[in-house]
């Protein structure tokens, strides 16, 4: 997967503003951003390569200026030419998906190569998307593997990811399957969301590491937390059978309902039988004479 170096000239925040005064106070945002833009421009018209880039983020996010490619284009070239590698990087994204210029993946390589021969790790992620897919370049798996791993090793978690991934097929018990195990940890542990749903597979399955049920629940949760569906609906699983955590069908149903919002097909589901054989035990307990009682 590409990524784009990304970065903002300024935070605003603010925990409470009086409804009547949000004009006034969008107004004065706008005015300092205004101020800071010509700030940049100055430093960035003297050869300022990271004022260039900042200003090519800017007009290129639309965060902090008016959206504008061609301006984006202007300053990102300008800070590529003086060597910025985070610009060459956003500039290789613009030719790679043919923003404000005509698409060119072979362009946008070139680039990422510049930038990661400086050690960039955003641009060595890139480089080896690129030949893990062969765009701009000719496929070429041990090269992606090469450039992934350089990232990695500078805690790029996407390309850790990445070479998990591309490890996860490995023989049990095999090197690729440990090195697979090894990356997976590297980006569950910086808080990817899909490592942390996978790492959690490995626990409950027993692949590559032994069979831990609660650790499998625990890595679930991370995930689950951040909104990922699929360990939504393996948490309510765990919940409604007790596998790594209390049995509990009113904590399944949350976990369920979480990822049906999602439209998870297996969540909805779940969800249904589970709601299903909730009202049929109701039924069964009524009929029985099942509940309280009272006393005679």
């Amino acid at each position: 997967m590409f990524v784009r170096v990304v970065g903002a000239l300024y935070l605003f925040a603010a925990l409470s503003v009086v409804a009547q005064d949000g004009q006034k106070f969008a107004e004065t945002q706008h005015a300092k951003g205004e101020q800071q833009l010509r700030k940049l421009e100055l430093r960035a018209a003297k050869g300022d390569s990271s004022a260039q880039f900042r200003l090519g983020l800017a007009y290129a996010s639309g965060n902090d200026a008016d959206r504008d490619y061609s301006k984006a284009l202007f300053w990102y070239q300008k800070a590529a030419s003086y060597g910025n590698a985070n610009a060459q990087v956003n500039l290789g994204m613009m030719y790679a998906e043919g923003l404000g210029v005509p698409q060119d993946v072979y362009r946008a390589f070139q680039l990422f190569l510049v930038a990661a021969s400086t050690g960039n790790p955003v641009a060595q992620n890139n480089v080896g998307s690129s030949y893990e897919e062969g765009r701009g370049v000719r496929r070429d798996l041990a090269q992606a593997i090469r450039w992934y791993s350089k990232a990695a090793a500078q805690g790029h978690i996407g390309a850790a990811l990445e070479l998990a991934v591309l490890y996860e097929q490995s023989p049990r018990g095999s090197q690729g399957e440990k090195m697979a195990v090894e990356f997976l940890r590297q980006a569950a542990h910086g808080g990817d969301p899909h490592a942390q749903w996978m790492l959690a597979s490995r626990y409950r399955e027993g692949r590559g590491l032994p069979q831990d049920f609660g650790e499998a629940a625990r890595w679930l949760r991370k995930a689950a937390n951040q909104g990922w569906a699929a360990s939504q609906n393996e948490l309510g699983l765990a919940y409604q059978f007790g596998q790594g955590v209390p049995q509990n069908y009113d904590e399944a149903l949350r976990w369920y309902l979480k990822a049906a919002a999602q439209k998870l097909p297996e969540a909805e589901r779940n969800l249904a039988a589970l709601q299903a054989r909730r009202s049929l035990l109701f039924q069964v307990s009524s009929a029985s004479g099942g509940g309280p009682h009272i006393a005679k």
